[in-house]
C-alpha cells in the first residue's frame, strides 16, 4: 500500500471469459456479460485502486467501481462497456407454505 493507496488484485487461472464476467457481476447492480467471443481458458491478473468513497465496512471488495474495473481490464486488453441487452430473469410472484399432511 504505497502512498496509502489500497490496491486489490484478482488472479484468474484457467478461467473462461464467461466465468470472469460472472465474477465481476458480483460487484455491481447489473449483470456483466461476456461478449469477447474468446473461447478457452486464460490466466491473467488485474489490479485496481480502491475507491474509498465506494467502500462498505467489512466488505474488502466494495471499493471496486466500474471505472476502476474498466481501467484494470484495459491493462490486459479487455474492455468494460455499459450497454443495454436482454437478460433472463426469474420472477417469483407467489409463495405459500406447504400444507400439513
Amino acid at each position: 500500500m504505497p502512498n496509502g493507496i489500497l490496491r486489490t488484485r484478482f488472479d484468474f487461472q484457467a478461467s473462461s471469459m464467461e466465468a470472469a464476467a460472472r465474477a465481476f457481476a458480483f460487484f455491481f447492480d447489473r449483470p456483466v456479460l461476456d461478449r469477447t467471443n474468446l473461447k478457452g481458458d486464460y490466466d491473467f491478473t488485474i489490479e485496481y485502486e480502491d475507491d474509498p468513497e465506494a467502500r462498505i465496512p467489512l466488505n474488502p471488495f466494495s471499493g471496486l467501481t466500474p471505472s476502476a474495473l474498466s481501467a484494470a481490464l484495459a491493462t490486459v486488453g479487455l474492455k468494460l462497456e455499459s450497454t443495454k441487452a436482454p437478460v433472463k430473469v426469474l420472477v417469483i410472484d407467489n409463495v405459500e407454505k406447504p400444507a400439513k399432511n
